[in-house]
């Protein structure tokens, strides 16, 4: 049974709050950043991710090429995108959270990883879900 931990994002700074998730000690977006920057490939985009969140975050409607509800429409799955990154979050209890991300060409299979983590969270019980508050 996995271990999870919910930690603040604290790049994101709004009234909705948003959370990373740290599954058995590993943060699936903090690897992501540093994968993309280790690369010297889009650290721009993270950055935009980043500004699309805390858009989201401040209660701002952004266009649906930028932030979607992923389908079937009554799911409680979102993506963010820029050209050529995307981050997948879940809105739980009145807070998203950064599942997972990744890059437009692996889509298909980080929708795959995305929706796997977001089972197996939500099997979880409360006593495998610790929620740091800073």
């Amino acid at each position: 049974m996995s271990k999870f931990v919910l930690e603040p994002c604290n790049d994101i700074v709004g009234k909705i709050t948003f959370l990373k998730i740290i599954e058995n000690t590993i943060c699936y977006w903090n690897i992501f950043c540093l994968r993309i920057e280790s690369e010297g490939t889009w650290e721009e985009q993270i950055d935009l991710l980043k500004s699309r969140m805390d858009e989201v975050s401040n209660s701002a409607l952004l266009p649906h090429n930028k932030f979607k509800k992923l389908d079937p429409p009554k799911t409680d799955e979102f993506e963010v995108k820029t050209g050529n990154l995307r981050a997948y979050l879940i809105l739980h209890k009145s807070a998203y959270i950064i599942m997972y991300a990744g890059k437009k060409t692996d889509q298909a299979k980080d929708l795959r990883t995305f929706r796997a983590i977001k089972k197996r969270y939500l099997e979880a019980t409360e006593d495998d879900i610790t929620r740091k508050t800073t």
